[in-house]
């Protein structure tokens, strides 16, 4: 099995020009009807393809969601830590 786009981005990332390819594996030369799969550089990428679904990014603001609530997280726990050393420094414990 082939992921299409995921490929065509592999053999362009490689330096490979190409038309097109199938889910079988046929990758066609920039003319589109020369089948160049069979090539050890081509053949060599379609060896290594992983067909995996590349995940889609979240969106911006999702990310920026994501990262202030782990810095509130980690600002949480320095407020504790420093506490408990002030603590700790006027033998509140």
């Amino acid at each position: 099995m082939i992921n299409l786009s995921k490929l065509t981005k592999e053999m362009t990332a490689a330096g490979i020009p190409i038309s097109g390819c199938n889910v079988d594996g046929v990758v066609w030369a920039p003319d589109g009807t020369t089948e160049i799969q069979e090539q050890p550089d081509v053949a060599l990428i379609i060896s290594a393809h992983d067909p995996t679904p590349t995940p889609e990014p979240l969106p911006i603001n999702t990310q920026v969601d994501n990262l202030t609530q782990q810095v509130d997280a980690l600002q949480t726990q320095n407020d504790l830590l420093e506490q408990t050393i002030q603590d700790l420094i006027t033998g509140g414990i």
